[in-house]
This record gives structure tokens, C-alpha cells and sequence, in this order.
């Protein structure tokens, strides 16, 4: 499977260190500013295990959208931006798993529900 992994803070580095670990292609999209914590981790496994199965890094999302062919978005990036990345996966017809919150309000929760009974999108989130 091709997954597409918004965001690598904590919770983002957990989903790509267990999508790769089952042999999934991981395109990473970095939103919001860039901080060492996510950098040395990008260093470590651009250096390191990602020389046998190459990841692609985007800082644009409509780029790694148009460039890379996946079939899944991971949302992992900032509460504040789940929805409107969701929203934009979801018009390219993309699988989604979202972070908890998927949204922030009621009224933006009911705008990603309408969009996303599409029928080919299949989209889900976790909560503990």
C-alpha cells in the first residue's frame, strides 16, 4: 500500500515507523513549521533505513496529492488542520485515517461528514 503521512510530529512518527515496519511506501506532506525533533527523525531514517524503501517528502499537500501515487492520506498533523487536508484528500478520492480530533467544532465535523459519504472513500479515526 502507498500511504501519504500528513504531519511528523509524535503521533505521525508512530504511524510511519509502523507503516514501514509492514512494508508500506510512506510519502511524508510537513506541515506547519519544521522543529528538530522532526527533523532529526527525518535525518535518521533518510540516512538510515529509508535508503532501501525511499520515502518522498512534499511541502506542498496538492503536490504530494498530484506526484504520489497513494492510496491512503494519514492526518497526523496539527488539530487545527485536520479538516481542510481531510477535505482536500477526500475530493481526490483518497482513503483517510484520521487523528483524534477530526475536527475542532460541530459545525466542521458536519462539513467533513457530508463530504466524506462518497462512496469510494473509506475513512476512519481513533480515539483511546
Amino acid at each position: 500500500m502507498h500511504c501519504s503521512l500528513c504531519g511528523i510530529g509524535s503521533i505521525g512518527q508512530r504511524h510511519y515507523k509502523n507503516l514501514r515496519a509492514l512494508g508500506h511506501e510512506v510519502a511524508i506532506f510537513r506541515s506547519g513549521k519544521s522543529t528538530e525533533y522532526n527533523t532529526a527523525f527525518l535525518e535518521k531514517f533518510f540516512t538510515g533505513q529509508a535508503k532501501s524503501k525511499p520515502v518522498q517528502e512534499f511541502n506542498d499537500f496538492n503536490d504530494a496529492l498530484a506526484q504520489f501515487k497513494h492510496d491512503s492520506v494519514f492526518v497526523t498533523n496539527p488539530n487545527a488542520e485536520h479538516l481542510s487536508l481531510s477535505l482536500q484528500a477526500a475530493r481526490a478520492g483518497k482513503h483517510l485515517f484520521i487523528e483524534k480530533p477530526v475536527a475542532t467544532t460541530l459545525e466542521s465535523i458536519s462539513r467533513c461528514l457530508c463530504r466524506l459519504r462518497a462512496p469510494a472513500s473509506i475513512c476512519s479515526s481513533k480515539s483511546q
